[in-house]
């Protein structure tokens, strides 16, 4: 009577610790991101805002998201949904503008992300996202951040 729950604690916990979603997902809270971008990435106060609703509007603020197939046979990966076609490689043979493997844009780690989204910024704004140009341009976006204390 008493091995039955304990088999099934022994299956859950396996399940848990060795299934690849969670082990490499992560969902973020906007504060938690709010605090990267300006304290470990240095990203200005003012832009914060535009990409925390960017991250929230185009992968529900995790980590590990992909898009369904775009029109134009792209996917996006990661939490700022950047673009298979453009800034990322499906497989090793690094070309893209950024020279990072998709699947890096779906880790934990925020620093392969960071260098693309900069990139991507620096080349196109945050226009290059669907996501942010439909639900935050032209908005009123500090409510994104107005309990994160940066």
């Amino acid at each position: 009577m008493n091995s039955f729950p304990l088999g099934l604690i022994v299956f859950c916990a396996a399940l848990f610790c060795f299934s690849p979603n969670t082990s490499s997902a992560k969902k973020l809270s906007r504060c938690d991101l709010a605090k990267e971008l300006f304290f470990k990435f240095k990203f200005a106060k003012r832009l914060i805002p535009s990409l925390i609703c960017l991250a929230e509007f185009g992968s529900r603020l995790n980590t590990s998201a992909v898009s369904e197939v775009k029109e134009d046979g792209s996917r996006a990966h990661g939490i700022f949904q950047i673009k298979d076609q453009d800034y990322c490689s499906v497989d090793a043979d690094v070309r893209s503008e950024c020279k990072v493997e998709c699947e890096k844009l779906r880790d934990r780690k925020l620093d392969d992300d960071i260098r693309c989204v900069r990139q991507i910024l620096s080349k196109h704004g945050l226009s290059y996202w669907e996501e942010w140009v439909k639900n935050c341009r032209g908005k009123y976006l500090m409510h994104f951040i107005h309990a994160c204390f940066i």
